[in-house]
């Protein structure tokens, strides 16, 4: 357990869950939200 009574790494965990969910580093000094759409983007399939 840590100073705050949490297992050792909870905070390590949260912080790689929200850089893998957000798409920037948890620590990033100018954080932005990565594009949707890029021109390396095949275009869809269409079924």
């Amino acid at each position: 357990m840590d100073d705050d009574g949490k297992p050792i790494g909870f905070d390590n965990l949260g912080h790689a869950l929200e850089s893998a969910t957000l798409g920037y580093p948890y620590d990033a000094t100018d954080p932005s939200i990565p594009p949707m759409k890029t021109e390396a983007q095949p275009p869809a399939a269409v079924r």
